[in-house]
């Protein structure tokens, strides 16, 4: 059967199922940033996409049913932080018209922290003792806060942001108080002189906060030049290593922030608040005098700083997966196998048979009791676009078959599966033939398995 290489078009239609490179509606990307335009994504998709990474990454450890609850527990979480965020931003806006309206003026105070345990002083002495920092922020819990408090806090800030995000900043800060206007500095990541206004604003002595995981930008989500490879949980991934860039630019350390969510662990938070603050581990580049002289490799040391980013990452990561929002878009970032590799695994997909029955399967002489199910170890089912897609979490693919068998996926999706015998002894000899051809070609690929019927 013909597979599309990752982001090439789908296969040709001459096979029963072809290959399909799926990704997030624009509507669930979109919501990431927490900036909703209205209209979410549906929470279903959302759900599928969250089973499917969390299946990649902690499956081994958790196993499916697990993986499931944990999905649906991501999901609601993502959305709950992402609505609480627009009504924080509404409530702050109406109190600081309110406030210009009594004084005419923006001589008020600026908002209480929304997040607790804020270490100020650490951040300012870090800041000081190398004439500036970088922020590496996560897609972790209520990250969306992180700004507000630092510019609240008057921590002098340069923040490269992107879509309706910039502008939901940008009026905060035109209506805010002054320590909030002179506190951050707003970049909008499409302006062609963003860059020049970053370096101005860290040559400054400003601390840059930028988002590490996710692959965003203005160049779009796929890591091409530039990117580095790190091992993420299990995985390798390629990653866009900008802040590594600027880090080794600058001579500045990066310090990971994270945002996590009170437990009945967390006792040294006493607070009301619902999550706080913790810092990483602070990692700084190699020195310039020796990147330039090559006694260190340059890339070698972007490596290395991306690596330390994304292995506190996974250990957060693994601590309280449901509040990684973007385990929604993991699957973007995969190292996808080589051809060579890729021919390796689909032979030995055949020729383990992991159905149990030998190849080639003939279907018609298999036992009218036979029930075949989609493996729930081995598959993933995503609703994208009205198409039941399924995801091959062991090769990285996603498998569709024709509208004409859409109905024939949906029944193996189901807990009843598909007894044998309703598809063998159907009227329609065609339509008969064309539906054992596709489920033997499921089953070459490990994407079904046999399950004996009870007595």
């Amino acid at each position: 059967m013909p597979e599309a290489k990752p982001g090439e078009p789908d296969a040709p239609a001459h096979s029963a199922i072809n290959s399909a490179e799926t990704q997030p509606s624009a509507a669930a990307e979109h919501q990431s940033d927490g900036h909703s335009n209205g209209h979410d994504a549906d929470h279903n998709e959302v759900v599928a996409y969250m089973r499917m990474n969390f299946m990649m990454l902690l499956h081994d450890q958790l196993g499916t049913q697990a993986i499931q609850q944990l999905a649906q527990q991501a999901a609601r979480r993502r959305q709950h932080h992402a609505d609480s965020f627009q009504q924080y931003l509404s409530q702050l806006i109406a109190s600081f018209r309110a406030q210009r309206a009594q004084t005419d003026n923006d001589d008020f105070p600026p908002p209480a922290n929304f997040l607790d345990g804020w270490p100020v002083a650490t951040i300012q002495q870090i800041r000081q003792q190398h004439q500036g920092l970088l922020i590496a922020l996560f897609h972790f819990g209520e990250h969306r806060h992180v700004a507000v408090d630092m510019a609240a806090q008057g921590l002098n800030m340069v923040a490269p942001i992107a879509g309706q995000a910039f502008w939901d900043y940008y009026q905060l800060r035109n209506l805010g108080p002054a320590v909030l206007a002179n506190s951050i500095q707003l970049l909008e990541v499409e302006q062609h002189n963003v860059g020049r206004k970053l370096v101005l604003a860290l040559k400054r002595g400003d601390i840059g906060v930028i988002y590490v995981d996710g692959n965003m930008g203005p160049d779009g989500t796929k890591v091409q030049e530039g990117g580095v490879g790190v091992h993420f949980l299990g995985r390798e991934i390629q990653v866009k290593a900008g802040i590594a860039r600027m880090a080794q630019s600058f001579g500045l350390p990066i310090l990971p922030l994270f945002v996590r969510r009170k437990t009945i662990d967390d006792q040294c938070h006493t607070t009301a608040l619902n999550s706080y603050v913790h810092l990483g581990k602070l990692v700084a580049p190699a020195a310039k005098h020796d990147l330039k002289q090559g006694r260190v490799d340059k890339d070698a040391d972007l490596e290395r700083l991306m690596q330390s980013l994304y292995t506190q990452l996974g250990a957060e990561v693994q601590r309280d997966p449901a509040n990684w929002e973007f385990a929604l878009c993991f699957h973007r970032w995969l190292q996808r196998p080589n051809e060579n590799e890729a021919a390796a695994q689909q032979a030995c997909d055949q020729s383990a048979d992991p159905t149990g029955i030998a190849s080639p399967v003939n279907l018609g002489q298999q036992p009218d009791q036979l029930r075949l199910c989609m493996d729930k170890e081995r598959v993933t089912p995503l609703f994208s676009k009205g198409q039941l897609i399924w995801i091959d979490i062991q090769r990285q693919k996603g498998f569709k078959a024709d509208a004409s068998h859409q109905a024939l996926l949906e029944r193996l999706n189901s807990d009843e599966g598909i007894q044998l015998g309703t598809i063998k002894h159907q009227a329609n000899p065609q339509r008969r033939d064309d539906e054992l051809e596709l489920l033997t070609e499921l089953m070459h690929k490990g994407l079904v398995k046999r399950v004996a019927l009870e007595s």
